[in-house]
């Protein structure tokens, strides 16, 4: 509630009074209530704009270049739904509202923000992680752990790069496993995560696709194909939406070759 007094404006207040408002509550947003605080509509900075562009007369009331019909989401409220929500209209700002549309709250996007940082919606998007070959080119260290062990950072490779997809809400794994597959089995049963991981172990190598072959029955629909060594600093949320949209059969990432 610590946002709405500041907030909250009569539809007759002109729209000059309601810009003061706005400038002093720096939350770039007012919500436009009746006398018993039911949401009539909001406006936001970009409505001043364009208000500005059309010339409008700013001793009108600031019902005049509020948006009627805004995006509001009903008490008691879901973080995951209300910050769905946001993403899937583009809006910073989400009424919270009573089944009587009264307002309650104010949620901005800012509040979905933790050390500077997004919180991303949990995913239901498998990621396959291969970790099954022998890593001969760390020879002689692999001799004794298997590559996804091998400490990166004061933990084990594998679980850098599921910390990588778990920023941007990736927490379901299928591992397929070949070479000293029990030490990794091993290792995360003695280290539990807060992943949900399903390991594969193949009986040969069988190289990326007889791993996916074996995954098959554990895959219904999109997912993402990784190595266990593989750490990029690229938008993992921003990938799955890029792919979702093209309705493309499969999308690369790749690096951008350096210029000799």
């Amino acid at each position: 509630m610590q946002h709405i007094k500041k907030v909250l404006v009569g539809p007759n207040i002109s729209i000059k009074e309601a810009l003061k408002k706005m400038d002093q509550s720096t939350l770039q947003v007012l919500i436009i209530v009746d006398d018993i605080e039911k949401v009539l509509g909001i406006v936001t900075d970009g409505d001043v704009r364009r208000a500005v562009i059309n010339n409008i007369d700013f001793t009108n009331p600031i019902r005049l270049i509020m948006n009627p019909h805004p995006i509001t989401i009903q008490f008691p409220i879901e973080k995951q739904k209300a910050l769905q929500e946001m993403r899937k209209h583009g809006i910073s700002h989400l009424p919270v509202v009573n089944e009587n549309k009264q307002i309650k709250d104010l949620l901005l996007l800012n509040d979905f923000i933790k050390d500077g940082e997004p919180i991303y919606l949990q995913k239901t998007t498998p990621v396959v992680i291969m970790a099954g070959g022998k890593g001969t080119r760390l020879d002689p260290f692999t001799k004794i752990l298997p590559k996804p062990l091998i400490p990166l950072d004061n933990k084990p490779i594998i679980e850098v790069v599921m910390d990588k997809f778990r920023k941007y809400g990736f927490t379901n794994f299928i591992v397929s496993l070949n070479y000293k597959a029990e030490l990794i089995k091993m290792y995360f049963a003695e280290n539990p995560t807060n992943f949900d991981i399903d390991f594969i172990t193949e009986e040969s190598f069988l190289g990326t696709a007889g791993g996916l072959a074996l995954a098959k029955d554990k895959i219904k629909d999109t997912f993402i194909l990784s190595n266990c060594d593989v750490i990029t600093d690229a938008n993992l949320d921003s990938l799955l939406k890029y792919h979702k949209e093209r309705q493309g059969i499969a999308t690369i990432l790749r690096t951008r070759a350096p210029i000799i």
